[in-house]
């Protein structure tokens, strides 16, 4: 797979995240948004609040990427095979929605403990607006060559496409883990 075929399978994926988390979210109330099934899960409200933290941290990073590197012709996609890092590959595994292991999320990465209003479902949309921007404007980089590190940890660097394919899977699993919180029996009406 090249990085165009990547970004444009990503892109694609995005989307229709965006539109089944749109229609899943959009008509939530207060409650439902912040409603529990027990005291050490996160309601729906902090997984999009975590989903808001965790993009919204990595944005400025990928920004810079490709804004230094646009235009640089060591940088260009040439159509080779793309390749995850090792790295890149260890994190994607953790937040693919097959595993089924819980993890806890770095401090960094951790909602508040709030309670939220309905707000929450247009920050987390315009966010994810702001992802599929991205994943347009690395159009034309070979995002291997691309490099990115963690806002957790700097240590932890990988590529480009380790980054957005690791985001597009992470907002997946918390996605399932909403929708199995709705289809909960004692999920609120209203």
């Amino acid at each position: 797979m090249t990085s165009k075929e990547l970004l444009t399978l990503l892109s694609e994926e995005g989307s229709t995240l965006s539109g089944t988390f749109y229609s899943m979210i959009a008509s939530l109330s207060k409650e439902q948004l912040n409603w529990k099934y027990d005291m050490r899960s996160w309601c729906i409200a902090e997984c999009l609040d975590h989903l808001n933290i965790t993009n919204n941290l990595y944005f400025p990073i990928i920004e810079r990427a490709i804004f230094a590197t646009k235009g640089k012709p060591e940088f260009q996609d040439n159509g080779e095979n793309f390749m995850h890092t090792l790295t890149g590959n260890m994190m994607i595994k953790m937040v693919r929605p097959e595993n089924r292991k819980k993890s806890k999320a770095p401090t960094l990465f951790q909602p508040s403990q709030n309670t939220f209003d309905t707000s929450i479902t247009q920050k987390f949309t315009a966010q994810h607006k702001i992802l599929l921007t991205h994943l347009e404007n690395a159009m034309g980089l070979s995002l291997a060559a691309v490099k990115v590190y963690s806002p957790a940890n700097k240590v932890f660097k990988f590529n480009l496409g380790d980054c957005f394919a690791m985001i597009i899977h992470h907002d997946r699993r918390h996605f399932e883990q909403m929708l199995r919180m709705r289809e909960n029996p004692a999920f609120p009406l209203k």
